[in-house]
């Protein structure tokens, strides 16, 4: 009878235990954003501009150039010292991140991949990384360095060809005035006699930067800071959070990227998408899918658009560029003034997100 008594009581007490725990962590990841903003008004301060979603394609990124600013000068420190494409200003440099990182050994990967602050305690914890994958076919290094559960706001009207934000195009479609978020590429002086950026899909040049400065400040923000998405947390699959091997590594990788990756054919891995082609017969993935374990994008299980291709009601459906946490229904947002706040998967995205991530549409809206 005592042992009844005892079981049921513990039946009626986990649940209340795991929820106490869920909203600890759900705290600490809304901390870590905090932290970011924190770090994104300092390096506005020394400045006076806002630090570039990334120096260029296969270059420096956003949370790479932050890390001083958020308790983590060592490795900063470790980078500059062993990266020839890392230091500010960038020299020029045929060398790219992409390529050099993944030539560090695992204590080193170790060393770089401490950080607190890039982790939601709900997904995981301690040192995570990704090396080069091993696909026997295609050897090129992906996503390689230390994971981040966050990501920087990208806003475009328009999904298609939105990686394209890491370099310069001169295709109208994916020109950098056809992107309306928070950040933008900094101002970069080629090397003599060489231009930057180039118009097809392919690599853009990296080797032609001779050195660069930030471009915009807070300024930019014509709809004010306290009404500006900024950064928010990643959504990737329960199956692709740190798998590092088996048959879908490679696309697991391309899910959950490293925070020093940034490739103009996977930019999920420091930016997610607000986009407005969310209804009609362009319709695409939704900025927050419903959950980490949204049917729509396990593969194996219907509908499988994720590995299958197009449908008529949604031709494009990877959906790496969407934002989304482990905490059950909501997902955290960081805003420009710093502050941050939970946001329902249920949420209006295109009459309420979207016009949150544009910085100066003028329109008067507010999260519930």
């Amino acid at each position: 009878m005592v042992i009844a008594i005892i079981g049921v009581l513990i039946a009626l007490l986990l649940p209340a235990v795991q929820a106490a725990r869920e909203a600890a962590r759900r705290m600490q990841c809304t901390n870590h954003l905090k932290q970011i903003g924190i770090g994104v008004h300092n390096f506005h301060s020394s400045y006076n501009a806002l630090p570039p979603i990334c120096v260029y394609n296969q270059k420096q990124t956003i949370f790479g150039l932050l890390l001083p600013y958020l308790e983590s000068q060592g490795i900063f420190d470790f980078m500059a010292t062993n990266c020839p494409t890392w230091t500010e200003p960038t020299p020029a440099s045929s060398a790219s991140i992409d390529n050099w990182i993944v030539t560090l050994t695992p204590e080193q990967f170790v060393q770089i991949s401490s950080t607190t602050w890039s982790k939601c305690p709900s997904r995981r914890s301690g040192a995570i990384y990704v090396l080069r994958d091993t696909d026997p076919v295609d050897t090129s290094p992906i996503n390689s360095g230390p994971v981040i559960d966050y990501a920087a706001v990208v806003t475009r009207p328009l999904e298609d060809s939105w990686s394209h934000y890491c370099y310069r195009s001169t295709t109208a479609a994916r020109k950098q005035d056809t992107f309306v978020g928070p950040f933008t590429l900094p101002e970069l002086t080629p090397v003599a006699g060489t231009t930057i950026g180039q118009a097809s899909d392919g690599d853009p040049d990296t080797k032609n930067i001779a050195s660069w400065k930030p471009a915009a400040s807070m300024s930019r923000w014509k709809d004010g800071s306290s009404n500006q998405l900024i950064f928010g947390e990643k959504f990737i699959p329960n199956w692709a959070v740190a798998l590092n091997s088996g048959p879908k590594e490679r696309e697991s990788r391309r899910w959950d990227g490293s925070m020093f990756d940034v490739h103009v054919n996977r930019p999920f891995n420091i930016a997610r998408l607000i986009h407005a082609e969310l209804t009609g017969t362009n319709a695409k993935y939704p900025i927050i899918p419903s959950g980490p374990d949204d049917p729509y994008f396990v593969p194996g299980a219907p509908p499988n658009q994720g590995f299958t291709g197009a449908t008529a009601a949604r031709p494009q459906t990877w959906g790496r560029g969407g934002f989304g946490g482990m905490h059950p229904g909501i997902v955290n947002f960081l805003i420009g003034d710093g502050a941050v706040r939970t946001v329902s998967v249920a949420v209006d995205q295109l009459n309420i997100l979207y016009p949150l991530g544009d910085i100066q549409d003028g329109a008067a809206v507010s999260l519930p």
